[in-house]
């Protein structure tokens, strides 16, 4: 039936009452089909034919009578979309929950579909689970979603869900549609009003049983934040003269009419009838109330599909009036209602950073809804007037941009990068060199018994895809060292002008208390409402103390209601900036109900508490202090070692050195020394790096020379400057070995050094990588970030990357970092590009647009070529001026 040697990517058979696929039918042999569209066949069973499809990533079986799934489905591998609806499974189908890499999971309109299993053997083994549709089944209770960090939508609608746990808790992911309309909830659950705080995100809780919204203007707020979406009778309690901004409410629906997500262009002629049965028009969508009572809501909907011409909608909004608080003193005197603010202008959706929320000491403290404070007493003629607020979307905040490269991106023709013909070398696995920062022995990353130099710390999150390679027998790597490095050259000091004995620094006079101890500025941070208000800047509060600070060290004092306000006001980082140092931070690994007070010592700090071994880096370089310490409520202090978010640092640096040499180093409490991959910025004169490690840094020029790269041959100043950085490293008796092939292992590791990607301990696991393998924790965190994966439950380490495969990697890196693959970049135009695989193209014609990638100086891109140690160095140092 099926020609093997044809190349079908995409087929469908859908709406054809086949009810069996036998096995002579020859799908199986499609091997390269992508797409594969089985819906509405009258199937039975399964197809066993569908799991021999390896390259297979969409998947539609909606509609047949199948009710149970292979138990092998996980043979598998590249699935990421399936469709399973109407097929009338009696429980939620576990075989699912095998699938690793599946994205998107739709198992709509299964009625018997009670519960969907939860915890380490249930849904969380979706780690890469982006979008789920259970949407008319018989869920009786909210699924916990809670660990999976990449879930985007969760489609809930037309179930029998009563109530939301008053505990659920979605902060952990990147969920931005959560739809909940159509069940059987009474009041809007605990985690819309706690998560509006925190970010936007769509939730639809539509025709349910919803009585009232209490908590005004809080929750008109939450309104304008989410986008809740009301169907049925509204009850508002609110004042007089009080704006209501229909757009909140309907939105996206009207008696369960949907509507089209284009503004209100489809809803037009707005009346409302007030308590005395007067028709008045509506402006702009806008309903002005003149006092308390019974509003009919009149609109009508016209021009959207498979909708009649004219559809009438109505919604009542009852508006009653507050109780005045009274005295056992006297009988109040009426009083006017002062304006609520209800009318937030309708904002854009961002969204949100992926960002986990890790805790210092303690559990978080939840967070409640504010009460409504009570009314105050005015005058019987005070009429105040409405006002509308504006609720201002924070835009994204962007990483510093990195100086233009200054050299050239191709390479010189006369340098060949063609594939060298393998050898009968055996490959050695990358072992970091000596002289990269690190003098301090270390067994972390070498796979021989020869010691290596202490590695940075490496991890992530999220999961990946990938390509397919053929499993070739890893040979054995010979014994590695590592180069020597020059010594570090001492980088200009910057002056500190040090005040009289004293001698108070002025305070900003916004709620900040400075003053001077023992040759220590002291900065106590006691900011109100108003002033946090205006120093929240796209979600980040920045606390300049540049001009404030005039000694060598300073102590910030933050207490723990200034991180609640900032939380509560959806700021969710902190920049401090000081004369020595700048600090960039989350803030909700602070907020803890265990931490009083978050303090911050930053500044020189003397040679003496050192190692010899820091000492011998450091040179005469100064060393800034980088001290967190937390207080608790029974004034217990802890100095935190590292922290669980990335810590951004900028230090201000004149440049005397070559500065593709510069780099920062951590000086860790236990003699750590970490290579931070810094990069200098010479138009503002500073020094930027992220870090895990809370530790004094230090500048160094960390110049590395290798005996087998030749003064002014193509690939020197990337390979030293990449080497400098820690990034790249090389072999025993001071070798880089340019030309030799790179192993998987060895770029996943390169990439996640990088990146400071770092495992976090998810059930990401490949059958060939062991605990022991220098490179586990590499690649696990490369695969959690969705930068790699494997082919049929193996990565293969050992063999060799093409080229194509390494342009997907860099592409996913770029992606991992909030870039985004334009549509733009142009077409390739490389004589081979018919060899490029299909899974790569996307990717190659990205990495080539970013000048990352190019091609070889005949014109061709050699695909399924290796690539060499030299070609990696060059990658690596354009991606890195690209971050």
């Amino acid at each position: 039936m099926f020609n093997k040697d044809a190349r079908t990517l995409s087929f469908g058979l859908g709406g054809n009452r086949l009810k069996d696929i036998p096995k002579e039918s020859g799908l199986s042999s499609l091997n390269e089909l992508r797409i594969l569209k089985l819906d509405r066949c009258e199937l039975s069973s399964f197809p066993e034919d569908v799991l021999n499809l390896d390259k297979l990533y969409f998947l539609d079986m909606s509609g047949n009578l199948i009710n149970k799934l292979p138990e092998n489905i996980e043979l598998m591998y590249s699935l990421e979309e399936l469709n399973i609806s109407s097929c009338g499974f009696e429980k939620f189908p576990e075989e699912v929950l095998n699938i690793g890499y599946l994205r998107n999971l739709t198992i709509r309109d299964n009625e018997k579909i009670n519960t969907v299993p939860g915890g380490k053997d249930g849904i969380e083994r979706l780690t890469n689970l982006g979008n789920i549709d259970l949407t008319n089944c018989g869920l009786k209770a909210m699924p916990d979603f809670s660990i999976n960090s990449q879930l985007e939508s969760i489609l809930l609608s037309s179930n029998k869900i009563n109530e939301v746990p008053i505990d659920y808790d979605l902060s952990n992911t990147k969920a931005q549609y959560v739809d909940l309309s159509m069940n059987n909830l009474t009041k809007i659950p605990q985690v819309i009003i706690n998560d509006a705080k925190k970010r936007n995100c769509q939730y639809n809780l539509s025709k349910n049983y919803i009585k009232g919204i209490e908590g005004l203007p809080l929750s008109i707020n939450i309104i304008d934040q989410k986008q809740l979406c009301f169907s049925s009778d509204l009850s508002v309690e609110t004042t007089t003269s009080s704006i209501i901004d229909l757009n909140k409410f309907i939105k996206c629906s009207i008696n369960n009419e949907v509507i089209e997500d284009k503004g209100l262009d489809g809803l037009v002629d707005y009346t409302y009838i007030d308590s005395e049965g007067n028709e008045k028009a509506v402006k702009d969508g806008v309903l002005s109330l003149d006092k308390p009572g019974v509003y009919t809501v009149k609109g009508i909907i016209r021009g959207a599909e498979s909708r009649n011409t004219n559809a009438a909608a109505t919604m009542n909004l009852t508006v009653v009036e507050e109780a005045t608080p009274t005295t056992a003193e006297s009988t109040p005197t009426p009083t006017a209602t002062p304006t609520v603010e209800v009318t937030p202008t309708a904002t854009p959706m961002v969204t949100p950073t992926e960002e986990s929320t890790p805790t210092a000491t303690g559990t978080p403290i939840a967070e409640t809804t504010p009460t409504v404070e009570a009314t105050p007493t005015a005058t019987p003629t005070a009429t105040p007037t409405a006002t509308h607020t504006a609720v201002a979307t924070p835009t994204a905040t962007t990483t510093e941009s990195a100086p233009t490269a200054t050299i050239t991106e191709s390479t010189p023709t006369s340098i060949s990068e063609s594939t060298p013909t393998p050898t009968g070398t055996n490959m050695p696995d990358e072992t970091p060199a000596q002289g990269d920062v690190t003098p301090t022995p270390s067994a972390d990353t070498t796979p021989t018994p020869t010691p290596a130099a202490t590695q940075a710390s490496q991890g992530s999150q999220g999961g990946g895809g990938g390509a397919a390679l053929p499993v070739q027998q890893a040979s054995t790597p010979t014994p590695t060292a590592t180069p020597t490095v020059t010594a570090a050259v001492t980088p200009t000091k910057a002056a500190v002008t040090k005040p009289s004995d004293g001698k108070k620094p002025a305070s900003d006079g916004k709620g900040m208390e400075v003053k001077l101890e023992n040759d220590k500025t002291i900065v106590d941070v006691n900011a109100g409402d108003d002033y946090i208000a205006q120093m929240i800047k796209n979600k980040i509060c920045e606390i300049d103390l540049s001009n404030e600070i005039n000694t060598e060290s300073c102590v910030v004092n933050i207490p723990d209601s200034f991180l609640k306000s900032l939380d509560l006001k959806g700021s969710n980082e902190i920049r401090l900036i000081t004369p020595r140092i700048t600090l960039s931070f989350s803030i909700k690994e602070f907020i803890s109900k265990d931490i009083k007070q978050l303090s911050l010592t930053l500044g020189n700090m003397p040679l003496s508490g050192l190692t010899k071994e820091q000492k011998g880096v450091t040179g005469s370089s100064d060393v800034v202090r980088i001290t967190f310490i937390t207080e608790d409520i029974n004034g217990d202090k802890a100095v935190l070692k590292k922290s669980k978010n990335p810590v951004r640092i900028a230090l201000p640096y004149e440049s005397t050195d070559s500065n593709e040499y510069l780099t920062l180093i951590s000086l860790g409490f236990d003699g750590e020394i970490e290579n931070l991959g810094a990069k200098y910025h010479k138009d503002s004169e500073t020094i930027t790096a992220k870090t895990r490690a809370l530790a004094p840094v230090c500048v160094i020029n960390n110049s590395t020379k290798y005996n087998d790269v030749k003064k002014g041959s193509w690939p020197q100043v990337y390979i030293e400057a990449m080497s400098a950085k820690g990034i790249v490293k090389g072999y025993e008796k001071g070798l880089f070995k340019p030309d030799l092939n790179i192993t998987r292992a060895e770029f996943a590791s390169i990439i996640t050094r990088l990146l400071k990607l770092e495992a976090n301990g998810s059930n990401v696991s490949f059958s060939d990588i062991k605990e022991s393998d220098w490179y586990r924790n590499a690649v696990i965190a490369a695969a959690e970030a969705r930068i790699i994966t494997g082919w049929k439950g193996k990565f293969n380490p050992n063999d060799k990357i093409t080229r194509e495969d390494a342009a997907v990697m860099i592409s996913r890196a770029l992606t991992y970092t909030d870039a985004h693959i334009d549509d733009n970049t142009g077409e390739l135009t490389f004589k081979d590009k018919k060899k490029i695989s299909m899974y790569a193209e996307e990717h190659i014609r990205f990495v080539v647009g970013k000048k990352i990638m190019s091609g070889k100086s005949n014109g061709l891109f050699d695909p399924k070529g290796y690539t060499t140690r030299a070609e990696v160095a060059k990658m690596v140092y354009m991606l890195f001026e690209q971050l």
